[in-house]
């Protein structure tokens, strides 16, 4: 008897923020939710990132270039 591969569950590639669903830290999956909701949690998420790193005193331009988003972005995380 041969393993029927229709039922078996889909490869757990996990997402951005946990390399596996089995170990994932977050209470609700971001693949999941609404596209416009998932978006505005990552912008929050990255905002969050901008200020913790402001916090430590790290310059905009040397923000930017580390998270790999404009300068402009860094402003506008800035001031939210």
């Amino acid at each position: 008897m041969g393993i029927n591969r229709d039922r078996l569950p889909p490869l757990d590639d996990g997402c951005r923020y946990s390399p596996s669903c089995l170990i994932c830290p977050l209470a609700v999956c971001v693949l999941d939710k609404d596209p416009r909701q998932r978006a505005a949690d990552e912008r929050e998420a990255l905002y969050a990132q901008i200020r913790a790193l402001t916090a430590d005193g790290l310059p905009r331009r040397e923000i930017a270039a580390q998270l790999g988003v404009s300068l402009k972005a860094v402003v506008r995380a800035r001031h939210s």
